[in-house]
């Protein structure tokens, strides 16, 4: 339970030490308790001001920047320069020192739960900048933007380095086309032919990076092998794996919620065997599938995974999106017959602390041997 007080400063100075598996830095306070701190880079000396304590740990903020680390640079967008947006919460620490602490996080975590499994190099799909073809803006009258961390609170954007370029170009022109909608959420992509689209469906079917949704099903045919006939998919969406898979000759079965993504995929590729069916209520059976190919949402698979182990599938390949709940379904699935072959995390999103992954499970036999 959280324990809020008031605004406490830590006059000793303080060492950042590494980057947590979320927005926030970490360094120890003489107490030996972490402080998770805001805006910290790896090497920073700085004082430190106590928003909120925990049982084990506190938030903070930077009251003095002593040393700047050699890994800080002043952050390209002046949203982040501002701590107005809870987007890019990274933004200002290097890109190769992101990436290297991204590496560590996952090292650090995948090693507790399954020390023998083989955790490649992070791979690096996306520009640094201008990669995200999608966003999901919040909205009030002619204002859109993203929403203050923490907050429902919306600022206005005036520009985002992440975004494609062509949303930045038409971004006056959605602010004033949505100035009469009601207000909420609104989901811009770039389509297949450079069109900026504002609502609907289409919205919700691609990867926030074409460089990323090229690599992750690289590495879903990886893990996947070709030999195998029945693939099961759950979390299946509009068919970015599916369509694929079945494309190099796999019989493949889907299960997915959204119904304009299933019927979506039912039009373009009607061989594929595509249920709707809500994952999270955990009654579906997937039959006996040589694989099973899972991308949940970022609360991960927890309701399937007893369903998942009934198929005692061959190969199971997790594609990811968030450690933590990553690791808690590895650990049920490892502790029912399956073992940890490999995990190749992926910088889908520079400049934040997201991490996606691909992972693969084998079936153990009864000796224990693959």
């Amino acid at each position: 339970m959280r324990k809020r007080s008031r605004s406490q400063k830590i006059t000793n100075e303080i060492t950042i030490e590494r980057m947590a598996s979320g927005p926030d830095a970490i360094a120890h306070l003489d107490d030996g308790r972490v402080a998770m701190v805001r805006g910290g880079v790896p090497g920073d000396t700085v004082t430190l001001n106590i928003i909120n304590e925990h049982k084990r740990y506190v938030e903070a903020t930077i009251e003095t920047l002593l040393t700047p680390s050699p890994h800080r640079r002043k952050a390209p967008c002046r949203h982040a320069q501002s701590g107005d947006c809870g987007g890019c919460s990274w933004q200002h620490i290097k890109e190769d020192i992101q990436k290297s602490e991204k590496q560590a996080i996952v090292t650090r975590e995948i090693s507790r739960m399954a020390p023998d499994a083989v955790i490649r190099p992070i791979a690096s799909p996306a520009p640094a900048f201008g990669y995200r073809r999608r966003t999901r803006f919040g909205h009030k009258g002619a204002m859109l933007g993203y929403r203050h961390r923490g907050q429902r609170r919306i600022f206005d954007l005036q520009e985002c380095p992440v975004l494609d370029p062509l949303i930045i170009d038409e971004l006056a022109a959605i602010k004033e086309a949505v100035s009469d909608w009601p207000s909420g959420n609104i989901d811009v992509m770039v389509d297949e032919e450079n069109n900026v689209v504002v609502g609907g469906p289409a919205t919700t079917f691609v990867q926030a990076s074409k460089a990323v949704e090229s690599a992750l099903i690289d590495l879903v045919l990886q893990a996947i092998p070709s030999t195998a006939q029945k693939i099961c998919e759950l979390f299946a969406g509009a068919g970015t794996f599916s369509i694929p898979l079945h494309q190099r000759g796999h019989q493949v079965t889907t299960f997915e919620l959204d119904r304009a993504a299933v019927d979506k995929l039912r039009e373009v590729a009607p061989k594929i065997d595509a249920h709707r069916a809500d994952l999270f209520r955990g009654n579906t059976e997937f039959g006996t599938p040589d694989c099973v190919l899972l991308d949940p949402p970022r609360k991960g698979a927890l309701a399937c995974l007893d369903g998942i182990i009934r198929t005692q599938a061959s190969v199971i390949c997790y594609v990811s999106c968030d450690l933590m709940t990553l690791c808690r379904d590895l650990r049920v699935l490892t502790e029912n017959g399956y073992k940890l072959d490999w995990i190749q995390p992926v910088d889908a999103f520079p400049q934040t602390s997201h991490i996606e992954s691909v992972s693969q499970l084998t079936l153990l036999t009864d000796s224990g041997d693959l």
